[in-house]
């Protein structure tokens, strides 16, 4: 079984590195059916926050992959919402990192600094406090404004486990970490902010498809963790051979950062050395997995001034002659043994989630259950969107039947075709909740 997962994901690869090649001779549908999207804004604009825009899991930045947006494949979300007056930035985290160090960089990478992952995390789970040092997107973050005797804030629009790293950055900016004060009780002006609490910082986020109880493809795939270091030079390889820009893996917390000068044999060699393939629960495999989602959900609260939404996916139906799941035609085909496998699964071993035919229901990456918000060890409230915003919960935006784990981003084969409609009306939805 496991040589069989192996063999999946890489197939999984490098048909990703196929479409990242080729992906500039697909055509924008532009003649897609109408769907069902963002509702339209509950007013006129009301506020000028920041949209911060946080991909998922393996996701890239904007210098990555030939220019191939991660929002909007050959069309770009960012620069499209900046011309219809809104302030956009994309940031670009670890892409098999935990979503607690993805935390720590998309903080710096809007804040402005270096990267601090922690003292006592980064004790813990034995790599680097400190990572890479940036410029900030948006330095006044947090500060007050002349104008409106408001605090400066943001939106986080977030795709898949990038819904989870935002949850984690808006808890440890509201409520800091006890962990992390205690081990710099005696430096305190050595705390990160991020750490310290009191920083009600964010005014929305919106997750798409995102794993909030986890998903139960984790559950296989990152089983075969120790062989991870395989797929990685797998991939590297590939993307080597067609000479792409290299794919920034943003490891170096792990001494996982190729030299100037190093041979790229030697550099691999370090890669499957790493101690980071035996951190288990300090990498994405374990906050995707159920039980890590509900280790999670057990201290990461909704926040009772921010404004959750989030938005589901499914591209799979109920066969005809059994409670499983069959991938819809429509999905994509890299998807497709995924979704049959998580419409089948179910677990009921002592100590893990339970994973029933509840759970079957999917989008090809991630069970539909696990996306309208928190639920398994969580307290969070999630309210089916009436029409009014509501604070400190999780107002449920609903499913988008028939879409794929990518159809948000408009990669590859979008269904819907152009993603920009949909990004304006939830951009100008945002843009309309009160300050």
């Amino acid at each position: 079984m496991k040589n069989q997962l192996l063999t999946m994901v890489k197939i999984k690869l490098t048909l990703l590195t196929f479409c990242l090649c080729f992906g500039s001779l697909q055509s924008v549908n532009v003649n897609a059916k109408d769907i069902q999207g963002p509702p339209d804004p509950i007013g006129p604009r009301q506020n000028h926050s920041p949209i911060i825009l946080l991909h998922g899991f393996t996701g890239w930045g904007r210098d990555e992959a030939l220019d191939f947006n991660y929002w909007g494949g050959i069309v770009d979300v960012q620069e499209h919402l900046k011309e219809h007056n809104f302030q956009v930035f994309t940031t670009a985290s670890g892409p098999i990192s935990s979503s607690w160090d993805r935390a720590c960089e998309i903080y710096a990478q809007i804040k402005g600094g270096t990267v601090d992952y922690g003292k006592a995390h980064s004790e813990n789970h034995g790599h680097d406090r400190f990572g890479k040092t940036f410029a900030g997107y948006y330095p006044e973050w947090g500060e007050l404004d002349r104008e409106s005797k408001t605090i400066k804030k943001v939106h986080l629009i977030a795709h898949s486990q990038g819904g989870l790293d935002s949850r984690i950055m808006i808890q440890l900016l509201n409520k800091g970490h006890l962990a992390e004060q205690k081990s710099l009780a005696m430096n305190k002006d050595d705390l990160s902010p991020l750490f310290r609490g009191n920083n009600d910082w964010v005014h929305s986020v919106t997750t798409l498809s995102t794993p909030h109880d986890g998903t139960t493809l984790a559950s296989s795939v990152f089983r075969i963790l120790p062989n991870h270091q395989e797929v990685l030079t797998y991939l590297s390889s590939t993307w080597s051979a067609f000479g792409l820009p290299a794919y920034d893996w943003k490891l170096s917390q792990w001494g996982l950062e190729r030299g100037e000068e190093e041979e790229y044999d030697d550099f691999t060699q370090r890669v499957q050395n790493s101690h980071f393939w035996r951190a288990t629960r300090d990498n994405a495999g374990w906050y995707l997995s159920p039980e890590g989602a509900r280790e999670t959900n057990e201290w990461v609260k909704a926040q009772p001034n921010v404004y959750y939404f989030s938005y589901g996916s499914q591209q799979t139906s109920e066969a005809w002659f059994s409670d499983d799941h069959e991938p819809d035609i429509g999905m994509f085909a890299i998807f497709r043994p995924f979704a049959k496998w998580m419409g089948e699964y179910t677990q009921d071993s002592p100590n893990r989630v339970i994973i029933d035919k509840a759970w079957f229901a999917n989008d090809g990456i991630v069970n539909t259950i696990s996306m309208d918000g928190p639920k398994n060890n969580s307290t969070d409230q999630i309210v089916a969107y009436g029409g009014e915003p509501m604070l400190g919960v999780w107002n449920d935006m609903g499913v988008m039947q028939g879409w794929d784990h990518f159809d948000y981003l408009g990669q590859f084969n979008s269904d819907y075709g152009d993603p920009r409609p949909f990004f304006d009306k939830l951009a100008h939805f945002v843009g309309a909740l009160p300050e």
